[in-house]
């Protein structure tokens, strides 16, 4: 850590839960929250590795899910989560590992790798859909749990901060496909069911430790349909085919298992929520640009790639 006091706090914490924080080591990359890995060691027992996460004043959805939920979702949370909640609030969770595909590079990785990867995923999403589909609508009424929003936020952002960084052309064309969309986008016109949904199944949250596939970072949570996980899991996909297989066969898993609905149905929510989730990521495409994390070339591949995609699945919702 930067500063004594801090390294002091965290050292603190770990002792109050019966471990000795002997290594710390700050994690670098584009994260929201601050991270450090943490070895720790305690009487009798063999060292372990943690994972302490200081979230950003402003962000505490994960360390609230984690207060009203954690132990409904602890098949999917990762092992030994701890809140610490006094300022400044932190979450401690031991190590589960590193992403099933690198965040930077998933679209590089052979086709057949990336389908393992989707099925690995994809797995525990169906498991964490299916077994929340009861309580989903119930949570949401006690206050355990946000219904989604259907907001244009992202799409304002977008448009405000890309009309000087995309092509003329290409902000116009976005700027009326989002005035369509979010005009009619609610709960009213989706047609399947709604369940628990993590809210941000990229690479960078989706871990494997040996066989135990654990996803992170529940910041995002929302009672929505499904298939707004898949949405999010599959917009590094350079792969229209594979894209829409993975949908497709993540569709077919829920309903196989007992999940109420029409396959159409399902499907028809895929593609409105493709178009607000790729209007969103492009959003943070756009920041990460504006903030110098990324690069020209890789805005435009990003950007070339989710406009195309959120014009053909616009299209789609307007059959």
């Amino acid at each position: 850590m930067t500063a004594n006091h801090d390294e002091a706090l965290l050292r603190e914490r770990f002792r109050a839960i019966g471990l000795d924080a002997y290594r710390i080591e700050r994690r670098e990359g584009l994260f929201a929250a601050t991270l450090y890995d943490v070895w720790t060691a305690a009487a009798g027992s063999d060292s372990q590795r943690y994972i302490y996460k200081l979230p950003p004043p402003e962000r505490n959805g994960e360390f609230d899910v984690v207060g009203k939920l954690g132990a409904e979702l602890a098949p999917w949370l990762p092992e030994g989560i701890v809140r610490f909640e006094s300022s400044p609030k932190a979450i401690a969770m031991r190590y589960a590992g590193e992403p099933i595909l690198p965040p930077d590079r998933a679209g590089t990785v052979p086709a057949a790798e990336r389908l393992e990867a989707y099925e690995l995923v994809s797995e525990r999403l169906a498991e964490l859909h299916l077994r929340t589909a009861a309580a989903a609508e119930r949570w949401a009424s006690e206050g355990k749990a946000a219904p989604y929003a259907y907001s244009r936020e992202w799409a304002d952002a977008l448009l405000m901060q890309a009309e000087s960084v995309l092509d003329r052309g290409e902000w116009a064309a976005l700027s009326r496909i989002a005035s369509d969309f979010y005009a009619r986008y609610s709960a009213s016109v989706m047609r399947g069911p709604v369940v628990f949904t993590h809210g941000d199944p990229h690479w960078g949250n989706a871990l494997r430790l040996g066989d135990r596939v654990t996803l992170i970072d529940w910041e995002w949570t929302n009672v929505a349909a499904p298939m707004r996980d898949i949405a999010i899991l599959v917009q590094e996909e350079p792969d229209d085919e594979m894209l829409s297989g993975v949908a497709a066969s993540h569709a077919t898993r829920l309903l196989a298992n007992g999940l109420p609905g029409e396959y159409d149905d399902v499907m028809a929510d895929f593609d409105l929520m493709m178009v607000d989730n790729s209007i969103m990521t492009l959003a943070w495409d756009v920041a990460l640009f504006r903030r110098g994390d990324i690069g020209p070339e890789r805005l435009r591949e990003a950007s070339e790639r989710r406009l195309a995609r959120i014009e053909t699945f616009w299209n789609r919702t307007r059959r």
